[in-house]
């Protein structure tokens, strides 16, 4: 805060500080209400929000993008089946009403309006949008930025020379003062990529540049930008991944980088944001169409490509994530902290820890369940066990296991499911099976097992330290017509409990092998 005396009157200039916020905005499909949630930049896992905006005031009807602007301390909403731009307060909480509402009408021809970019330095929004019931069916339109109602946009760029066609993303460079938006054909005369032009182009204007590369797999929906290595991120193959494009790329090209694969965690994207401060790339993954699995916030490095864990993960029910539609995040950065890191392929687990082979295993080859065989035993089951299943001293200290209706756990003997040898777990379907950990674990891995779940069952994986608070959620799916997956987690603090619930059927367990705090990992963590 600063004073300045001016004659008689004490002036006083505030300068609101930044929050290191990360907003995601929801349109349910189900009926019930839209939203925008808020998370802090120390979530991890399955991290409730710390703000939600939300309410008949409001005015949201589909806000499928959103955007901040940090200096003017506002959130604006682009609510696409409302015919709107909602502005709201950077810190809105709560059933607010808008600050301001740019809606369509005569003069604004805003129509159905997407992802939009703020430029501060001319104190304009640009926003593109897209009405497929009318022509033109696709444009972007730039307004004064405090356009409150059916206000004129003072620029219309659209036409076939465009290559536009539903346009639904865009960044502004103003570096090199232009923007870039992607565009997929619709019907007209538009093409799938990313199209350049400058700031100020106006009417049917050809592109500058225009990037097709055939990995986009026919369309491109979402789009990022990095100023300082001049890159831009956008969903690739058909949405199952992001890649990265110089912003001066011109062309049917290859990205310089693809993120891909399993270990992602990235199953449709449905929003990219990138985070300058921390350097990283915060990917939404959630489709619209099956919602399976749940929604995920997924956090890369910049420089990440290929089949990488990520860096933070939020997922889960505490997070409230039911049907995300954009990501945003406020000027002081994303997500910052470093979150239990899931594998899901046992090399790359293998690969991560310095000396897999000093883990501590337990096969549960030593109990009484034969080939077979299904043995129910008391609970916990753990070295101090007597009873059916195991005697004292026959599994290794450090672990127990456990179900989460206190029903019991069975020891199940090789081939009973398709298991090639003894898994244990809860005894009755739609039990958790949970592991709990009596040392300062921060590693450990498991084959598990999905029992009667068919090929759509999933198990939904859950972190909590000893404080019971949630570290971590993933979910993993063996292959079409196999029983067996994998499960490796390699945490920055310890990790106290595992709860494993299958969506179908069962969830049980082998090979379960742990650290007990004195490892060194190749990713740096020492196991402290």
């Amino acid at each position: 805060m600063k004073a300045k005396l001016s004659c008689c009157v004490l002036t006083l200039s505030v300068a609101v500080a930044a929050h290191a916020d990360v907003y995601v905005s929801q349109v349910p499909q189900d009926g019930s209400a839209p939203s925008i949630l808020v998370f802090a930049s120390d979530a991890v896992g399955d991290a409730a929000p710390i703000r939600v905006i939300g309410g008949p005031n409001t005015g949201l009807v589909a806000p499928y993008a959103i955007t901040t602007d940090p200096v003017n301390n506002e959130l604006y909403v682009s609510d696409f089946f409302g015919s709107a731009v909602h502005v709201y307060p950077l810190d809105a909480d709560g059933d607010i009403a808008p600050l301001r509402s740019l809606v369509d009408g005569p003069n604004s021809l805003l129509v159905w309006p997407r992802q939009l970019v703020v430029d501060t330095a001319n104190d304009q929004i640009i926003v593109p949008s897209f009405n497929i019931f009318s022509d033109p069916t696709s444009s972007i339109r730039t307004y004064p930025r405090t356009a409150d109602g059916d206000v004129a946009p003072v620029r219309s760029l659209f036409g076939d020379a465009t290559l536009i066609d539903n346009p639904i993303s865009i960044v502004l460079d103003p570096t090199h003062d232009e923007i870039i938006t992607d565009s997929y054909s619709a019907g007209g005369a538009g093409i799938a990529g990313l199209l350049a032009f400058a700031r100020t182009a106006d009417g049917d204007v050809a592109p500058s540049r225009a990037i097709t590369s055939d990995g986009f797999g026919g369309y491109t929906n979402f789009l990022a930008f990095d100023p300082v290595a001049d890159e831009l991120y956008s969903d690739y193959g058909g949405g199952t991944a992001y890649a990265v494009f110089p912003r001066t790329a011109n062309g049917d090209i290859a990205p310089a980088r693809v993120v891909t694969g399993v270990e992602t965690g990235i199953y449709y994207v449905s929003g990219i944001a990138y985070d300058a401060v921390n350097q990283r790339v915060i990917v939404l993954s959630f489709d619209q169409h099956d919602g399976s699995p749940p929604a995920a916030l997924n956090v890369y490095n910049s420089g990440d490509s290929g089949n990488v864990v990520p860096l933070v993960s939020i997922s889960g029910p505490h997070t409230q994530l039911v049907a995300p539609a954009a990501v945003a995040i406020d000027g002081a950065g994303g997500f910052s902290g470093i979150g239990a890191r899931v594998y899901k392929v046992e090399d790359d687990f293998n690969n991560a820890v310095s000396d897999p082979g000093s883990l501590v295993l337990e096969d549960f080859e030593s109990g009484a369940a034969a080939a077979g065989d299904v043995i129910v035993c008391n609970e916990p089951l753990d070295r101090a066990s007597n009873d059916d299943c195991f005697m004292p001293g026959q599994l290794v200290p450090g672990f127990d296991v456990r179900s989460s209706s206190g029903a019991g756990v069975a020891a199940v003997g090789s081939g009973f499911f398709g298991n090639a040898s003894t898994a244990v777990g809860a005894v009755f379907v739609g039990d958790s099976t949970i592991v709990e950990f009596g040392q300062s674990t921060t590693t450990f891995a498991m084959d598990v097992f999905l029992y009667d779940g068919g090929d759509s069952g999933r198990i939904d994986v859950a972190l909590y330290d000893a404080d019971g608070n949630a570290i971590g959620y993933s979910n993993i799916q063996p292959a079409a017509g196999e029983t067996q997956t994998f499960v490796g987690v390699i945490a920055p603090a310890p990790v106290a409990r595992i709860e494993l619930k299958a969506t179908v059927g069962g969830a049980f367990i082998d090979n379960l092998r742990f650290n007990r705090g004195d490892e060194i990992f190749a990713d740096g963590f020492d196991g402290a």
